[in-house]
């Protein structure tokens, strides 16, 4: 189950990105949330600041430590294995690479024991 909150309060919103290059993104991140958190429910939060879109996409997995939080994003890192997951490690790698590109960032707010939030932020024109 996905749940979408949209607080973006009905105004238009643009962001100067490639579709498909954000749809890899969101794929990649949702997927690896419903993924570490065997199916449970994954919550995409679309927000708007004085300047960005942001968009918080929550699961309800095991949490990733602090130590951890930089070594996902670097190319075939995984905890798939020893979770006994499937996956090469390449999906938040190039998330990053491609939020980078638009002049976004990419965050995580998490506990060693539970749940991730992934929160992306880019740059509103």
């Amino acid at each position: 189950e996905i749940e979408i909150i949209n607080n973006l309060a009905g105004s238009q919103h643009q962001v100067l990105a490639n579709v498909v290059l954000l749809q890899i993104v969101f794929d990649n991140i949702i997927s690896n949330g419903f993924k570490f958190s065997d199916n449970k429910k994954v919550t995409c939060a679309l927000e708007r600041n004085a300047e960005n879109l942001v968009v918080k996409i929550s699961d309800q997995g095991k949490g990733i430590s602090a130590s951890e939080r930089e070594e996902v994003f670097k190319p075939f890192y995984t905890r798939s294995k020893e979770l006994g997951k499937t996956g090469e490690g390449m999906g938040l790698y190039m998330a990053q690479k491609i939020i980078n590109l638009f002049k976004g960032k990419i965050e995580i707010s998490s506990s060693s024991t539970q749940k991730s939030t992934f929160i992306i932020t880019l740059p509103l024109f």
